[in-house]
């Protein structure tokens, strides 16, 4: 939460300190694995695709739902990077296994600008009684400000509020709830 709080400052370099600080405190004796994917997670919203790739090099094992997080910090950093066979095996991946992270499936189709498929994801999750709560949470307005050090966070997010907007998105939404402005500053938005 730290390294958030320090993100949201616009103080990234103590942002990654804190991470960095997160990760050695290790886990059952190995590094722990959701600060390494939650700081690789940070890195690609500074653009700093390559120093994320290294980061998720680090993780070690991690469960189905955390490599399914790895597989969409590889497409983010492909996707900046222009590297279209990383961002097509991961992407391959991802949608292989949806069912064990689709949250982390809807992040990937946004870093590759695929709103259609995003699109389909969340009105895939809202049809789902298990995953409904996830789905309208993730399509809320929340409060935000441009961090400098974060800048493809506005991207993601331009690109989040085109999905919102859809009418079959919207028409998915009117079935089970609502969409609303939360005046809350949501400093990490990454479980979409």
């Amino acid at each position: 939460e730290r390294a958030y709080i320090l993100y949201d400052l616009n103080r990234p370099d103590e942002a990654r300190e804190a991470f960095g600080l997160s990760i050695a405190a290790r886990e059952s004796g190995a590094w722990n694995v959701s600060q390494v994917i939650n700081f690789a997670t940070m890195l690609i919203s500074e653009q700093r695709s390559r120093d994320a790739l290294e980061v998720v090099r680090t993780v070690g094992a991690s469960s189905p739902y955390g490599d399914m997080w790895i597989a969409a910090v590889r497409v983010c950093a492909a996707a900046q990077l222009g590297d279209a066979a990383l961002q097509a095996t991961s992407m391959a991946f991802l949608r292989e296994h949806a069912e064990d992270n689709i949250s982390a499936l809807a992040r990937a189709s946004l870093c590759v600008n695929d709103l259609d498929a995003a699109a389909a994801l969340y009105i895939q999750r809202l049809n789902d009684p298990d995953k409904r709560s996830s789905a309208l949470l993730a399509l809320q307005r929340y409060e935000s400000s441009p961090v400098e050090a974060l800048p493809y966070d506005t991207v993601l997010r331009q690109r989040m509020e085109r999905v919102r907007e859809r009418p079959d998105v919207q028409a998915a939404v009117a079935e089970f709830g609502r969409i609303e402005h939360v005046p809350l500053r949501a400093v990490y938005w990454g479980d979409l």
